[in-house]
């Protein structure tokens, strides 16, 4: 049995954010709060979030023109909560694990 705060085989501590991409924030917007019913926490036109528990829904305008490193819209990014993204990246590459890009912090605990 392993310690829930932790994955023991990675370091990985949860879940911090699904981020949805799209075309259209308002729309995007409505749907999730008026047809889902999810409760936002927080809504501006480049960043919604959603109350949903341990993991934030965010919605974000896609970025760059549908390349391999952009966020086209429809996609999405699994934020998973690490000590050390750049170490988290290494220990997973050594496990075989390929990456479509590189790491990137998305947002900084404190």
């Amino acid at each position: 049995m392993t310690d829930s705060s932790t994955t023991a085989t990675t370091g990985i501590k949860g879940i911090s954010y699904i981020i949805f991409y799209t075309d259209d924030m308002e729309a995007s917007t409505t749907w999730y709060r008026d047809v889902l019913g999810l409760t936002p926490k927080m809504e501006d036109p480049e960043w919604t979030e959603f109350d949903t528990g341990a993991t934030t829904l965010a919605i974000h305008p896609r970025e760059g023109d549908g390349g391999a490193a952009s966020n086209s819209a429809g996609c999405m990014d699994v934020v998973f909560e690490v000590d050390d993204v750049n170490a988290m990246h290494a220990e997973l590459t050594e496990r075989g694990v390929e990456f479509k890009c590189a790491p990137r912090c998305v947002c900084e605990a404190g």
